[in-house]
């Protein structure tokens, strides 16, 4: 139950924030279950730049399983070798 209301409050933060900068957007009454938010990205033509402040914070979390955090860091890890990204700590 933890896990689910982490990433629903998670999604549902990001989703207010896309509301706020893109009103013209379809986010009402989206399904927190299936959004998509690359897809909502894409459709405002913009590019985006995404900080991840606490990017340890997984580790903190005990819903988070080994399997889950060695995801994590390989996504991360995926993240430094893309062109477009900037420099993530080590």
């Amino acid at each position: 139950m933890e896990e689910l209301q982490y990433l629903e409050n998670y999604t549902r933060r990001m989703l207010e924030d896309l509301n706020d900068a893109y009103p013209e957007l379809p986010l009402h009454g989206l399904d927190m279950d299936n959004v998509d938010i690359s897809e909502l990205l894409m459709k405002t033509g913009d590019e985006f730049v995404f900080v991840i402040g606490k990017w340890d914070v997984i580790f903190e979390k005990r819903f988070m399983t080994d399997t889950d955090k060695g995801d994590y860091l390989e996504f991360l890890k995926t993240c430094r070798r893309t062109k477009n990204m900037s420099t993530l700590p080590t």
